[in-house]
C-alpha cells in the first residue's frame, strides 16, 4: 500500500515518468491481481512502446489470461527489441506451447536453454512440451535435468513417472 502512495504521487507530478506504470503493474501481479496488472503493463507500453520489461510483463498477464497468440506477438517483440533476453524467448516458446505450435516451442525453448544453462524452469517445460507431444523419453531427460537443478523441487512427484 505504501509502495503503491509513492508511485501515485510521483505519477502526479510526472504521469510519463518511465517504468511508473510498470512497477505498479509488478505489485498488482504480485497480490495475483492480473487484470489491473495487465492495465497497468498496458499503460506503460502505450507511454513506452519499447519497453522490453513492460513487453514481457504484459505477455506474461495476457498468456495468465489465455490470450496466447496476443502474448506471442508481445514476446516476439520483446525479442526483436532484445535478442539476448532469455525471458522473452522462453516465454514465446510457452506461448507457442499453448498454441500448439511445438517445434517453434522446442526451437526457442532450447535456445533459451543455451542462453541461460543453470534455469531449471526452462528444462521443466521443455520436457512439459515433450510430453505433450508424446515423446516421453526426450520429456524424462528434460524432467530429470530440472531435478538435477531443483533436487527440493516442491512438484517432484509430478514427474515419478520418469524414475
Amino acid at each position: 500500500e505504501n509502495a503503491k502512495n509513492e508511485l501515485t504521487s510521483i505519477f502526479q507530478i510526472y504521469p510519463k515518468y518511465p517504468n511508473l506504470h510498470y512497477y505498479l503493474g509488478a505489485l498488482y501481479a504480485l497480490q495475483s491481481n492480473h487484470k489491473v496488472a495487465a492495465e497497468e503493463f498496458k499503460l506503460e507500453l502505450a507511454n513506452h512502446p519499447m519497453s522490453v520489461q513492460a513487453l514481457i510483463a504484459y505477455g506474461k498477464e495476457v498468456l495468465e489470461s489465455g490470450r496466447y497468440q496476443e502474448a506471442f506477438e508481445h514476446f516476439s517483440k520483446a525479442m526483436l527489441l532484445d535478442p539476448k533476453s532469455v525471458d522473452a524467448r522462453q516465454n514465446a516458446a510457452w506461448a507457442n506451447f499453448y498454441l500448439k505450435n511445438y517445434d517453434s516451442a522446442i526451437v526457442l525453448m532450447r535456445v533459451a536453454i543455451d542462453m541461460d544453462h543453470g534455469n531449471p524452469l526452462l528444462h521443466k517445460r521443455l520436457g512439459y512440451i515433450y510430453k505433450e507431444l508424446g515423446d516421453q523419453a526426450t520429456a524424462c531427460l528434460s524432467f530429470k535435468r530440472y531435478l538435477e537443478m531443483e533436487p527440493d523441487a516442491s512438484d517432484k512427484a509430478q514427474f515419478s513417472f520418469c524414475f
